[in-house]
């Protein structure tokens, strides 16, 4: 699969965009991902999955400000597909006779089917390597009630919670409250149980509060997490890098909350003091000409005693490996400061700009993030091609009992 001329680029598809509420951020960490690969070691192919599903490619899709004209973008933009052909790494043109082949994919597809397993077995189907979380890990991680049942089986701390499907909601509604007011009482966080970047999350702190932040959860899911709310609350997060094997956990960092949770305009918007693009703040560099820094809209590395962060930094190694990761991955916590304790709250399998903004003030560039997580994707690759696909000892075609009768 790999060159082994040590002359040739290995070629990377980024893939971003994709059908999900959080496919501006995709196309953000996308490009920041193609700007920082080392053009030393990677010839890099763009791939822009609209909302619509349809992939382009080209050179235009490499500038922020074509998003704004989005017709015009795709318009001037080729068209591609692949095939879901078995270890078919090629990248087909629609309306020309031209094709690419690549050695393996970067997903940059945060939320929804980019990021909840879909799109990752598509890779494993077809046999094409990928950087990032497996298909299992991946879906586990993007539903939080599934997360929680693994939480649970290895003792790692959780919120207490309940959870429901829509259908449960419409016809049970009453119950659901009363077993909610009595089990974890208010305040609680409603959230959709397989979204992320705090989409559809709403702090309810009566009966009242409670069914409208139900109802702005149903937009996005058919099943709904109810948390207990930690107060008073402290986040902080935590990336982990490599795979279960060397798992290496980064700096804590402590994000600043306007309110009382962290929205998506905390992690997406605030901080941004360029005019000319509305770009997060987690999407670019430390200090760039927008005049943005870390210190605009996070603690790194967090304003926590040594002790605590020591055994949170153990506890994400421990979530990486029960979840089996690989890749970047970051691990959201939330500490209860009068208790001195903590839970985890949410896993990212493919975190908005890649965590290099943890990484980086602890000396890793953004580029060897990326490094890493391609090295890491190549190494999976190749120990899958070590197991057994075919029981050839006994091929049940050839048994008596399987001839055809006439």
């Amino acid at each position: 699969m790999m060159k082994n001329d040590t002359t040739m680029l290995i070629t990377v598809g980024v893939i971003f965009g994709g059908r999900s509420v959080e496919h501006e951020v995709s196309v953000m960490t996308g490009l920041r991902a193609i700007k920082n690969l080392d053009k030393e070691t990677y010839n890099i192919v763009p791939v822009y999955i609209s909302k619509e599903g349809v992939w382009y490619t080209g050179d235009a899709l490499l500038d922020m400000t074509n998003y704004k004209q989005l017709d015009k973008l795709l318009a001037d933009s080729p068209e591609v597909f692949m095939t879901p052909k078995y270890n078919d790494n090629t990248l087909y043109f629609k309306n020309y006779p031209t094709t690419l082949n690549v050695d393996i994919l970067l997903l940059a597809l945060l939320g929804a089917t980019g990021e909840n397993g879909a799109f990752q077995g598509f890779c494993e189907f077809k046999g094409i390597p990928f950087a990032g979380c497996g298909t299992l890990a991946s879906a586990v991680c993007m539903d939080k009630v599934f997360t929680k049942f693994l939480l649970e089986s290895q003792n790692l701390p959780f919120v207490p919670y309940r959870y429901f499907y829509d259908f449960e909601w419409y016809t049970e509604q009453e119950t659901i409250i009363e077993k909610i007011k009595t089990t974890l009482s208010f305040p609680v966080v409603v959230k959709p149980a397989d979204q992320g970047s705090s989409v559809g999350v709403t702090k309810a702190t009566s009966e009242t509060e409670l069914i409208e932040a139900v109802r702005i959860a149903l937009q996005f899911t058919n099943k709904v997490l109810v948390d207990k709310a930690i107060q008073p609350l402290k986040e902080v997060n935590c990336s982990v890098m490599g795979d279960v094997e060397e798992p290496k956990p980064s700096l804590l960092e402590e994000p600043k909350i306007t309110g009382e949770l962290l929205s998506y305009h905390d992690k997406y918007v605030r901080g941004v003091k360029s005019a000319k693009m509305n770009v997060s703040s987690r999407n670019i560099s430390r200090a760039n000409a927008s005049g943005a820094t870390v210190s605009d809209w996070a603690r790194i590395p967090a304003d926590i005693n040594e002790t605590l962060t020591a055994q949170i930094r153990e506890c994400a190694v421990a979530v990486f490996r029960t979840m089996n990761c690989s890749g970047v991955v970051r691990i959201d916590f939330l500490l209860d400061v009068n208790q001195n304790s903590f839970y985890v709250n949410e896993i990212n399998t493919i975190p908005s700009s890649l965590s290099s903004y943890i990484w980086e003030p602890s000396g890793v560039a953004f580029k060897d993030v990326l490094d890493k997580l391609i090295k890491t994707g190549i190494k999976r690759w190749r120990e899958q091609q070590q197991h057994v696909s075919s029981y050839t000892d006994f091929n049940l075609f050839t048994l008596s009992s399987f001839a055809s009768k006439k």
